[in-house]
């Protein structure tokens, strides 16, 4: 007879693999890999093909029909719509992942749209889903504003720890910018967008390099929705041509390497889901310093990094700190690999989803 682990096969819905969906790309990627370590048929839409992304959406109903499962990752989008729409048809038990979607700052955007597109499409889909996975508990109470009474669960993101056990040397980046040798390095590795909070970076960092010169802020990741235009105007209004580097994209061997070569990790978000980002650095053994809308108090709480409100001269205040306070430095980021490894590695988060997915299986919903 076969065992509960070959009866599941789960088939992860995305929009888009381009890097430019952000966190919910790489936590689907992540999944999909792990369940397969773990014994399970996991299945990843839309496929990688070698000149680019396929697009067509004919395929998602066969697809979700060969599965037993299905799990939709992030709303608002026609590929969500066709899987949830298809699985309800065949009697096939679904997932939600809003990747903070469902929260007061995102709902504010497209508003209208939102409204007429919930009407109309996206209420049914949760209301039907066999649970809503949640990345943290504020973004589930948060979504209780939505107005309605959904199955859910809590279970955060993870990170491949092991990736970042073994980085590069250092002057493996510092060999090609030079003038950065001496230099105290902040890093933001994420897309470019107004959400993430350079309305509070910047002028925080025009004020802490007054006190702390050998300050420097790397800015790493892909342009959303062209607002690199707009940093470079503000990096030009606080004069801070000699203080940042951007750095485009950067994934595989040159991300390790600027994550090796930074000293500590920023994200002044206004609004985040469960930021992948923030737990690669944590391994990468950076301490992190990051706003409540992060959702991590833990980093506070085990000395991991510091949790800042969205304000400039808070900002500034810890900056300045990190920078000159390289022992306080060395021993957040010590912390900030302990906590990783004991609670975010995806081999435990994968473990705990893979038997909600057989408790779903066996009884149709689940409620954590």
């Amino acid at each position: 007879m076969k065992n509960q682990e070959s009866l599941l096969r789960v088939l992860h819905v995305l929009p888009t693999r381009a890097s430019e969906f952000g966190g919910p790309v790489f936590v689907a990627e992540a999944l999909v890999e792990e369940l397969k370590q773990q014994g399970v048929e996991a299945m990843l839409y839309p496929p990688l093909i070698k000149n680019g992304q396929r697009t067509s959406f004919i395929e998602i109903p066969e697809l979700v029909r060969r599965s037993n499962l299905v799990h939709i990752h992030g709303l608002w989008n026609l590929p969500a719509l066709i899987a949830a729409r298809t699985a309800r048809i065949a009697g096939i038990p679904y997932i939600v992942t809003p990747h903070g979607m469902l929260d007061r700052w995102s709902l504010q955007r497209s508003k209208l749209k939102k409204l007429v597109y919930g009407f109309f499409f996206e209420r049914k889909n949760l209301l039907a889903a066999a649970s809503v996975h949640f990345l943290n508990k504020e973004e589930q109470n948060e979504a209780e504003d939505y107005g309605i009474q959904i199955k859910s669960f809590v279970l955060a993101n993870g990170v491949v720890a092991e990736n970042y056990t073994s980085l590069p040397d250092r002057m493996n980046f510092l060999q090609h910018h030079i003038k950065l040798e001496n230099k105290v390095l902040a890093l933001f590795l994420g897309r470019l967008h107004p959400k993430k909070g350079f309305d509070i970076l910047l002028p925080a960092l025009a004020k802490a390099v007054v006190k702390a010169p050998n300050l420097h802020l790397l800015i790493a990741g892909p342009d959303e929705v062209q607002y690199k235009t707009e940093l470079l105007k503000m990096v030009d209004q606080y004069h801070l041509i000699e203080n940042v580097t951007f750095l485009g994209m950067v994934q595989g061997k040159v991300k390790k390497e600027i994550l090796s070569a930074a000293d500590f990790f920023v994200l002044p978000s206004h609004q985040e889901g469960d930021s992948i980002a923030v737990k690669e650095a944590m391994a990468s053994e950076l301490p992190v310093a990051i706003t409540p809308a992060c959702h991590f108090p833990e980093v506070m709480a085990q000395n991991a990094g510091l949790v800042v409100r969205p304000d400039v001269y808070e900002w500034s205040r810890v900056l300045i700190q990190l920078t000159e306070d390289g022992r306080s430095r060395r021993k957040m980021g010590m912390n900030a690999v302990k906590l990783i490894d004991e609670h975010y590695t995806w081999r435990r988060i994968t473990g705990t989803l893979k038997r909600i997915y057989e408790d779903i299986i066996e009884r149709g919903h689940y409620n954590g």
